[in-house]
């Protein structure tokens, strides 16, 4: 699957989390800081929503 490169939280499986693909427009945000090969996602659950990053 993919592999954890950062994340502010542990999440755990057992919720019901609602991932938000960003699209192309984000990952050339990310390039400029030299992450190429990263999809961010925002993980949701209740009002919680936790940023991380997963290398492809």
């Amino acid at each position: 699957f993919v592999s954890a490169l950062w994340e502010y939280c542990e999440l755990d499986e057992t919720f019901s989390f609602t991932i938000y693909n960003l699209q192309i427009s984000l990952l050339k945000f990310i390039e400029g800081y030299g992450i190429a090969t990263c999809c961010l996602f925002f993980a949701c659950h209740s009002t919680n929503c936790y940023l991380g990053c997963f290398t492809v």
